[in-house]
């Protein structure tokens, strides 16, 4: 008997919800802006009187860390169980796994159309991460286990921002000034860190042509700037810089040799910068000379559908 799924991607900005069935063919899928909603239950409640529809099976990718079923979300407060999710909505089979996890299980999933390749590389059968900044950032992966890959997650955006030249110095003391002195790696490499370059260029470079009306000057006018504006071009440049550097970190932490997979909207958006060399050198200026080599021997891999995670979210589903 064919089975239905309700798949989730909740992010700190927005609730993805989709009806899949039993062969994971997408029947129904709606967005809902999170600050309108309390929490996570009236948001399903809403989605499936819409869908008209009992699922059997359902899974939910949040951005926090889970354990023992539950999660308090990192960037909105929501605070998720497992059982009673299931309780409330009669739902046989209902689990919760990390953001980054449900990107795991979508790789999987990938048709060619939706990954390009940043970076040529070695196709090897090893580890694989993953990256992608959104509203935080994301680090996941997936490990080798002599057939088949394993996803896991992280909480890697939360560790320290370390600088590494001296305008990365300037900007580490500015970030003190806004955050104390827990400065972690997603204060500048998220679609909030995009508007804190923003502000650091145009107080430490103040030559920088083209400053955004008030208002206009978040991170997505921003990049979408670029081609008008020299503040906003050097924003994305340097915040490109931070992005492959951390990939290139993340690829050494977790051995990935597999390849690094980039997602999230704000990487679609900004390809055309991930794809330059003067740029890409970022992700492989790390470690010693024998690490370096691996790293230009590494895949970069940028996934374009920007549903990854309400997809992996409904393979696990399937799997429970």
């Amino acid at each position: 008997m064919d089975m239905t799924i309700l798949a989730g991607d909740i992010g700190g900005t927005n609730s993805r919800l989709a009806i899949f069935d039993g062969s994971l063919n997408k029947l129904l899928e709606r967005d809902y802006l999170n600050k309108d909603y309390p929490s996570l239950s009236p948001v399903i409640a809403e989605f499936l009187k819409y869908a008209n529809t009992q699922p059997d099976r359902a899974c939910f990718g949040v951005a926090g860390p889970v354990a023992r079923g539950r999660v308090e979300m990192t960037n909105i407060g929501w605070d998720l169980d497992e059982k009673e999710l299931a309780s409330e909505f009669k739902i046989e089979r209902v689990r919760l796994i990390n953001d980054m996890l449900a990107h795991g299980e979508g790789i999987e999933m990938l048709t060619p159309d939706q990954v390009t390749t940043l970076k040529e590389g070695d196709d090897i059968e090893g580890n694989r991460c993953i990256i992608a900044a959104g509203t935080g950032l994301g680090e996941g992966g997936l490990a080798w286990d002599r057939d088949h890959w394993v996803p896991f997650a992280s909480e890697g955006g939360h560790t320290d921002f370390a600088p590494t030249d001296e305008q990365q110095d300037e900007l580490l003391r500015w970030l003190r000034k806004k955050h104390g002195d827990s400065v972690c790696v997603e204060h500048a490499i998220s679609g909030p860190g995009i508007r804190a370059l923003y502000e650091f260029l145009r107080e430490t470079q103040p030559n920088l042509r083209g400053k955004l009306a008030e208002g206009k000057d978040g991170s997505k006018e921003i990049t979408a700037a670029v081609g008008t504006s020299e503040l906003a071009r050097a924003t994305v440049e340097l915040f490109t810089r931070l992005y492959l550097g951390e990939a290139g970190n993340w690829t050494l932490k977790t051995i990935a040799l597999g390849g690094c997979y980039i997602g999230g909207g704000i990487a679609i958006t900004i390809q055309s910068f991930l794809r330059r060399p003067d740029l890409q050198k970022h992700y492989w200026a790390n470690g010693n000379e024998d690490m370096r080599e691996n790293l230009q021997r590494t895949p970069i891999r940028l996934i374009l559908s920007d549903k990854n995670g309400l997809h992996g979210a409904a393979n696990a589903a399937k799997k429970l």
